[in-house]
């Protein structure tokens, strides 16, 4: 399945897997709160 849709550049909108990895490496909510508290 494929799903092509426009989002504005403005929505701050980032990919929730790194390029080239894997599906099973996607972020989560746990990821984020583990960036935020190292930063």
């Amino acid at each position: 399945m494929v799903i092509d849709c426009q989002i504005d550049s403005d929505d701050k909108v980032w990919p929730m897997v790194a390029p080239g990895a894997p599906i099973s490496e996607a972020f989560d909510e746990k990821d984020l709160q583990e960036k935020q508290q190292t930063n």
